[in-house]
């Protein structure tokens, strides 16, 4: 599959093949039918985000139906429309940063979800 690939901050963005994901015990793929790019995504690849590692696919919010689960996941999910949300994970006590950026910390940011842009995404049921 096809997918845009920042491989260095502040440079553009490269199409690249990747092969596609398969789906591990307690997953699900996910066939991207529309991805958003929004703020986040533009400070990703503008490097303002500390802690993010490259190469990295943009995109988290994305929709699209599932194709494919891992085993421990019912089968019966393949072929529902699905949203995948932002973030996977927050503390949920630390204080918001600045911008009102919910409450995520530092320390979180290399668990927000990217590589929606993908034409298909495995993420945890």
């Amino acid at each position: 599959m096809k997918a845009m690939v920042l491989n260095a901050a502040g440079r553009p963005l490269v199409e690249e093949s990747r092969p596609d994901p398969l789906p591990g015990a307690g997953t699900l793929r996910i066939k991207v039918e529309a991805c958003a790019i929004c703020r986040t995504d533009l400070h990703v690849v503008d490097g303002e985000l500390p802690g993010l590692h490259c190469p990295r696919i943009p995109g988290h919010e994305v929709v699209g139906r599932v194709d494919l689960v891992g085993t421990g996941v019912a089968s019966e999910l393949i072929g529902r429309r699905v949203g995948l949300g932002w973030l996977a994970h927050t503390c949920g006590y630390c204080d918001p940063l600045p911008l009102n950026w919910s409450t995520l910390k530092y320390d979180d940011v290399e668990r927000l979800r990217f590589a929606a842009s993908l034409i298909r995404i495995c993420v945890p049921e």
